[in-house]
């Protein structure tokens, strides 16, 4: 890996109360995460280290489709946070 698994330092210690030594487990690989809280969209896009996922702008609206979210995007917003790929969640939420 490039020697980043992205929790909170809050979920790492939940994670590490709830668990024994030996249990094991699955890191997923995505780039892009959209997510709603309340009325807001948010996309964090990621540099895609692995290259693995070849058409960012296809994955994020595929899953924002999947969650019903696909009308409350601001696709030009959308695709400048993909440009970015800085790690940050930001707002792109249609106005």
């Amino acid at each position: 890996t490039h020697g980043c698994i992205r929790l909170h330092p809050d979920d790492v210690r939940d994670l590490f109360a709830a668990i024994s030594v030996g249990t094991q487990g699955r890191i997923i690989y995505q780039p892009t995460l959209i997510a709603r809280m309340g009325n807001t969209v948010f996309l964090e896009a990621h540099p895609d280290s692995y290259r693995k996922q070849p058409d960012p702008l296809k994955s994020v609206l595929d899953a924002a489709r999947s969650e019903g979210l696909i009308d409350m995007l601001d696709l030009e917003v959308v695709k400048e946070v993909i440009r970015k790929r800085d790690g940050i969640a930001r707002d792109v939420t249609r106005r």
